[in-house]
Formats: C-alpha cells, sequence, structure tokens
C-alpha cells in the first residue's frame, strides 16, 4: 500500500531545529479491521520535526527525516502535540456515507 505523503516546506522551527511545514491541507485515511473508515485532517501551516530516528536505524534502513516518513510523523506529531486530542474537525469516523468529527 501507498500513503500519499504531504507536500511540505523545509523551515527552522521556532526552537531552532530543522523541520517541515504543510503548504497545503493534508489528510490521512485508513480502514480498521472492522472496516470502519478514518481519517485525521492536518491544516495548511502545521510544522513538525519529522521522524525523529536515531542516526545508526536511519543509516541501516535508508531512512532520512523526509520521504517515506513524513505522513507518519506529521501525523504523530500532531496527536502528540494534542496530548493525545485532536481539534474539532482533526479526527472523524465514516458512517453511513456521512463524515462524523470525533475529535475534542
Amino acid at each position: 500500500m501507498t500513503v500519499k505523503q504531504p507536500v511540505v516546506k523545509k523551515i527552522i522551527m521556532p526552537n531552532g531545529k530543522k523541520g517541515f511545514i504543510l503548504t497545503e491541507d493534508y489528510v490521512y485515511r485508513w480502514k480498521t479491521k472492522a472496516a470502519i473508515t478514518r481519517k485525521i485532517v492536518l491544516k495548511r501551516g502545521f510544522f513538525f520535526d519529522g521522524a525523529s530516528i536515531p542516526l545508526v536505524f536511519r543509516l541501516a534502513f535508508n531512512l532520512s527525516k523526509g520521504g517515506k516518513l513524513l505522513a507518519a510523523s506529521s501525523v504523530h506529531d500532531k496527536i502528540c502535540n494534542g496530548e493525545g486530542w485532536l481539534p474539532a474537525g482533526s479526527y472523524m469516523v465514516l458512517i453511513n456515507g456521512v463524515w462524523r468529527d470525533c475529535s475534542k
């Protein structure tokens, strides 16, 4: 399965570290084992640091902070920033053809 990656621009974040900023909204969708479709929406302008993977593993598995890991790291950072909660309209479930908000 190929995951669509977010469109980003490299930046220096407010804390002085290298990171990324979304240049357009990003939607990550998936289906659960019970065939329930869910999605998380990240708004344009959200910034994140990318995957914090120790150098030894990045070299061993040919990974970079960007690339294939942008989708996972952006969603991970959004959830962590909200301490497990996402703002209204960010986390939704498809029920009977209608998207229902499951956010805080």
